[in-house]
């Protein structure tokens, strides 16, 4: 029989020997035979108790964003997004494509969201750089302009989708889950 430990306050699994830090995800509870054992907020042992069912273990994360865009109005409207969502947090910020790899090679993101045409040899040269330094990091490209040309550049440069500024929230929340979801 394992034994599952939960903070409920963090949403998290821990062990017992590790103090909680910040959330990361919310443990679904999937094995044979477990005891469970539940902590107050406080750290208080508040309950424990015995599970039969046959499950498997899964965990569901926290996806971390790396945004790149050179206007700062848009880049501050992309991290108050992200900022807002439950299951995405944005992990760096970039003003170039430059600053983009440098971030990326830092950070190690789930997804980067890429402005198309930025300083520092824009979308496409920083998609092709950040697969470089952070393989497993998927590409969203993010423009001003639904074109074609464009599209297939950073298409071809590694990018898993292409979004035009303007989508609505709820169409681009959507698509980094879905990016993030397919990388897992």
């Amino acid at each position: 029989m394992g034994v599952v430990v939960c903070d409920f306050a963090l949403n998290r699994r821990m062990s017992l020997s590790s103090p909680p830090t910040r959330p990361t995800g919310v443990w679904t509870l999937r094995e044979s035979r477990c005891r469970l054992v539940m902590f107050d907020v406080d750290g208080s042992n508040a309950a424990t108790g015995e599970c039969s069912i046959p499950l498997v273990a899964h965990q569901r994360i926290r996806w971390r964003v790396l945004i790149a865009e050179d206007d700062p109005v848009v880049r501050q409207v992309l991290v108050d997004l992200m900022s807002g969502d439950r299951w995405l947090d944005c992990a760096a910020v970039a003003g170039d494509a430059v600053e983009a790899v440098d971030l990326a090679r830092r950070e190690q993101p789930d997804v980067a969201v890429l402005d198309v045409k930025m300083p520092g040899g824009g979308g496409p040269r920083a998609a092709r750089d950040i697969r470089a330094v952070s393989p497993s990091t998927r590409i969203i490209a993010f423009s001003a302009f639904d074109d074609r040309a464009a599209k297939a550049e950073m298409q071809s440069a590694g990018a898993s989708a292409f979004l035009v500024k303007g989508v609505s929230v709820r169409a681009l929340l959507d698509a980094i889950r879905q990016v993030c979801e397919e990388q897992s």
